[in-house]
């Protein structure tokens, strides 16, 4: 860190800082909307498997293969608890934490990934 002041440990006494209007600056907001993108992204794929599930059980109702108060029940499973047990958890936790489970469930690719993101996320 050639300019910077430096303690007797060999540290920049402004390790913590962030360059104004340089590199540092700039990607840690880019990669923190990227990382955001990707939960938002993970929310909505999650959702839409399970939405994907209750699609189904109407489309065997609707060939008669399933009674009309199961198909009711599960919606009502979906609204009233699927879908807000899933909010709940992407609420929870952080966009890096989202991404990286999303990743292990299939949700997201390691292609969707941001190139330094490959490490972290085997």
């Amino acid at each position: 860190m050639e300019g910077r002041p430096i303690t007797e440990a060999g540290e920049s006494i402004f390790h913590s800082m962030p360059i104004i209007g340089g590199r540092e600056e700039k990607e840690a907001p880019n990669m923190e909307n990227k990382m955001q993108d990707l939960a938002n992204l993970a929310y909505e794929r999650e959702l839409a498997r399970e939405l994907s599930k209750l699609q189904q059980h109407i489309e065997l109702y609707r060939h008669r293969q399933n009674r009309f108060f199961q198909v009711s029940e599960l919606k009502c499973k979906f609204m009233q608890e699927t879908s807000d047990e899933i909010l709940r958890l992407y609420d929870r936790l952080e966009a890096d934490q989202a991404v990286s489970r999303a990743v292990a469930l299939g949700l997201l690719s390691k292609e969707e990934l941001p190139p330094d993101m490959h490490e972290s996320n085997p």
